[in-house]
Formats: C-alpha cells, sequence, structure tokens
C-alpha cells in the first residue's frame, strides 16, 4: 500500500508546475475567459458566454474576485477571494466564494507580461479535472498564444478544451 502514495506523490509532482516568480499584482485586472473544458462547461458554466472576471488586491497574498456571464440572456455574477496560504507554491490559489462554496485553483502557466500584467493563464486543480484558459485579450492571444497554449495542454495531459464564446460582448 506505501507504494501506492509514493506514485500519488510522484504524479502530483509531475502534474503540478510551481511557478517560483509569480507576483500577485501582475495577475489583477480583468480577465476574459476562452477555454474551459466539457466538465466545467457542463456543470459549471451551463455553456454560458462571455465570461469575464475582474481580479482586485486585498491584502498582499489575497484578491477580491468578480465574475459575470451571460447565461440565457442575463448578466449572472458571482463574488469571492482568491487567498495564497503557501509562499512555497504561490500558484495555488484558495477561492472562497460568497455564496459558501470554496475550491483551489493551480495556475499551471502563465503567458508573458504584456503593460505589466501577465497576459494569459492556465488554470486547473490539482487533478486536471477542470480547465480555465484565461486571456487579458482576445485578438492578441489568437495571434500570439492560442498554438503555444495548446501544446502546452497537449504535453501535460489536460483534457481536450472547449472554445467559450466572447463574441457581441459588453466592453
Amino acid at each position: 500500500m506505501k507504494w501506492y502514495y509514493i506514485l500519488l506523490l510522484l504524479f502530483k509532482m509531475v502534474n503540478s508546475k510551481n511557478i517560483t516568480n509569480f507576483e500577485l499584482s501582475k495577475y489583477m485586472g480583468t480577465w476574459y475567459q476562452i477555454y474551459t473544458n466539457e466538465f466545467v462547461e457542463s456543470s459549471i458554466l451551463r455553456y454560458g458566454k462571455c465570461i469575464t472576471a475582474n481580479y482586485t488586491i486585498k491584502t498582499n497574498n489575497s484578491f477580491n474576485i468578480y465574475s459575470e456571464m451571460i447565461l440565457d440572456n442575463r448578466i449572472i455574477s458571482i463574488t469571492g477571494i482568491g487567498i495564497i496560504t503557501n509562499r512555497i507554491e504561490p500558484n495555488k490559489i484558495d477561492i472562497i466564494w460568497d455564496y459558501g462554496a470554496d475550491g483551489e485553483n493551480w495556475i499551471y502557466d502563465i503567458g508573458p507580461e504584456y503593460n505589466n500584467l501577465y497576459d494569459y493563464a492556465i488554470i486547473s486543480d490539482s487533478n486536471k479535472i477542470s480547465l480555465f484558459i484565461i486571456i487579458r485579450n482576445v485578438e492578441r492571444y489568437f495571434n500570439l498564444y492560442n498554438n503555444t497554449v495548446f501544446e502546452y495542454l497537449n504535453n501535460n495531459n489536460f483534457l481536450k478544451p472547449i472554445l467559450i464564446d466572447q463574441n457581441n460582448c459588453k466592453e
């Protein structure tokens, strides 16, 4: 039975990326979710479109979250807090939603900086069941990063991404 725990630990180490140079201030601002996967789409997002998130600094290790999407021609919003609880793993963020649920997000990869902000982020849970790819600008993302992101997803065994509609969204 001991070997099982060793394999599980190795699996977690291989499948998590410790982003040591992560700076919370460069993660703040407005994000557009451009991809998800079938699990998230069917269970959480329910085929919503125009999904955005706005992050604002709360403390040196936490931030406020305001997220919204259009679902059945209505704007649905949710708020919460993201907390980095372990400075050794700054890419692991505990999420506490105002409606009472909580979860954990792992930032597996971050894109280069643009205007001193990360330009994209690949987010999932520790087992890669969920998938959230968030970006700053749709046109720039497809021109510069889409192929790189897909290569990363394929090389790291993420579930197949599904494009989220960001057309005809409010500014």
